[in-house]
């Protein structure tokens, strides 16, 4: 026989574990445990202990029950002899006389004898009173209570939440009498009983607070269901419905207006906390009318150099300081194909700039520019450029714009004109008093202490950085670590970089800074937001990336592209779907409105 372990032998021999560690530590055997290994002859040699010991504890039971049988039969002898005068034995003793009797037929060792058979054939009368006596102790509470105590308790039952009250009324026998050693935990959630509105992403960590449920209750049943769910995983409408009505709560889909309607609307704003703001410029003009050589003289420092072909492709927030007032330039393209830039220019604007050449006069893209300022109600301010050129005519300027009912000043108009020459760098200081005498006249004023919000002027995919956007904030504080909502996009501000490549740690109103921490590339023009969590970041962004996705489904056709030319030569297609690849979202805006010009006969 090789090593076994206590608890081993403990099963063997039956006898508890912590009696095999306390004779081993009698034998100077300390520090063993359930589970540690003895030898085979230390095995046998507590076997053999403990067999002594069980034969000593039941040898002086089965002698103390011969003396009290002995006993008893004298007693029945007496009360043979005497039946009036002696008193009846307890009840057990009788119980115990019956064992020993059932016992003796069941071995046949030896046979009955005389005493016994007297102890047996005890007179009727007495037999009567003992089973009354027996009776009556048996009725009373304290007997009662003792038979109370070791009944046997029924196991706990299982209910269904869902049980009507006739089936538990039913098994109420079950339980009647038995006292729980654990009191039956009570919820302390009580289900709301009104809809609620259930956004698109809900977890059910969160599902299970809409609805006023422990998590643990909803999760059981999921499980009941045959659904394996964790509290993080978003949770399906279906299921959500489901789930609900069986705590009795209504669930409804939320809209993108019911989700986050303090991101849409427009706050009051405390007269007290309004401070003023710096105004904000759009340069609109004709194509090579000099509004970026404008731009470049006011900043002074070069940036038509970085420009490919000489045409401003991106559109540029810079921030200028003029004897301690500031002014935000926005440079908007001058070309044909930058229409929707230029009117997003307008819309974000405080004063447009118009740039008109001396020698050139009005064109296209300046009837385009006032009409997108007038759209957007905002003033004009003319700045008559290249007035050095030897072709030069001013006034010629002021007439064609009066035209387009753009009158100056001195006669008589709303609009101030200033001639400039940004090449000679002259008028440039009279251009920046007129912006801020016009500013000051209009009172611009901003909230500092309220969440940021403003538009995202430009966005691009940065190879190092990611997603970054030019944003300009018009009201409110934008920090770093805020979370922030941008059309279908959301984030968190990682960095903030200011117009001239310095990282800043806080964006005031009308301050252009390029944020890092989007999601994806935002789209240009998209109000940008910042909200109070990233939850409701989150739950906004796939709403209305859900909305865009029906949308496009529901205009878009499938073609395979084996079949495309085929079914162009039948007539079946007269479109022809292009994905445009750009930098930036400006560039993207021009080579979608050029393609869209291009057309064909048939």
């Amino acid at each position: 026989m090789g090593k076994i372990r206590i608890y081993e032998l403990s099963r063997k021999i039956k006898v508890g574990n912590r009696e095999i560690i306390d004779e081993l530590e009698k034998r100077g055997l300390k520090g063993k445990t359930h589970s540690s290994t003895l030898d085979p002859e230390l095995v046998t040699s507590l076997e053999e202990t403990f067999k002594k010991r069980s034969q000593k504890r039941y040898a002086p039971e089965k002698t103390s029950t011969a003396e009290k049988v002995k006993k008893k039969e004298k007693e029945g002898k007496k009360a043979k002899e005497t039946p009036s005068s002696a008193k009846p034995p307890a009840p057990h003793v009788k119980m115990k006389e019956e064992k020993k009797k059932t016992a003796k037929k069941a071995k046949k060792a030896k046979p009955e004898s005389p005493a016994e058979e007297e102890d047996i054939a005890l007179p009727d009368k007495l037999k009567k009173e003992i089973e009354e006596q027996k009776d009556e102790k048996l009725k009373t509470k304290s007997m009662q209570r003792a038979f109370q105590a070791i009944r046997k308790i029924e196991p706990k039952r299982w209910v269904d939440h869902k049980s009507s009250k006739k089936f538990r009324g039913r098994h109420q026998h079950f339980r009647r009498g038995v006292t729980s050693a654990q009191p039956p935990t009570v919820s302390t959630a009580a289900p709301r009983k009104k809809a609620i509105k259930l956004p698109e992403g809900t977890t059910i960590k969160e599902f299970s607070e809409l609805i006023g449920q422990k998590v643990s209750d909803v999760i059981k049943k999921f499980m009941e269901l045959g659904s394996m769910v964790t509290i993080n995983l978003p949770i399906d409408l279906e299921s959500a419905i489901l789930i609900a009505d069986i705590f009795g709560v209504k669930v409804e889909p939320a809209s993108i207006e019911e989700i986050a309607p303090e991101v849409e609307e427009a706050i009051e704003e405390n007269q007290e906390d309004l401070t003023h703001r710096a105004p904000v410029v759009t340069v609109m003009g004709h194509v090579d009318h000099g509004k970026t050589s404008l731009l470049d003289a006011i900043r002074k420092s070069r940036v038509t150099e970085s420009e490919a072909g000489g045409i401003t492709q991106h559109i540029g927030a810079y921030k200028v300081n003029l004897k301690g007032r500031d002014i935000v330039f926005l440079d908007t393209p001058g070309h044909e194909a930058f229409t929707t830039m230029r009117a997003r220019g307008a819309q974000v604007t405080d004063i447009v700039v118009l740039v008109v050449a001396a020698d050139d006069g009005v064109m296209p893209q300046t009837i385009e520019a006032i009409n997108h300022a007038k759209s957007a109600n905002v003033p004009i301010t003319i700045a008559v450029n290249k007035i050095d050129n030897p072709n030069a005519n001013p006034q010629k300027v002021r007439t064609e714009l009066a035209e387009y009912d753009i009158v100056p000043e001195e006669w008589g108009g709303k609009n101030i004109f200033v001639d400039v020459s940004a090449k000679q760098k002259t008028g440039i200081d009279d251009l920046l008093e007129m912006i801020i005498l016009q500013s000051e006249i209009m009172e611009l004023k901003a909230n500092t202490k309220r969440a940021a919000r403003g538009v995202t002027i430009e966005s691009r995919l940065d190879r190092g950085r990611g997603p970054v956007a030019t944003v300009l904030v018009q009201s409110g504080t934008l920090r770093i670590g805020d979370t922030f909502i941008s059309g279908s996009t959301y984030g968190k501000v990682r960095a903030l970089i200011d117009d001239r490549g310095k990282r800043v740690t806080e964006a005031i109103p009308s301050t252009p800074v390029e944020v890092i921490g989007f999601s994806e590339v935002p789209q240009a023009g998209d109000q940008f937001v910042v909200v109070e969590d990233e939850r409701k970041a989150r739950q906004t962004e796939m709403t209305r990336q859900h909305k865009e996705r029906l949308a496009e489904m529901s205009r878009a056709k499938k073609v395979k592209l084996d079949k495309i030319f085929s079914q162009i030569q039948e007539g079946e297609i007269k479109e022809l779907n292009i994905i445009i690849k750009a930098d930036v979202q400006g560039s993207v805006e021009a080579l979608k409105s050029s393609l869209e010009k291009i057309t064909h006969p048939e």
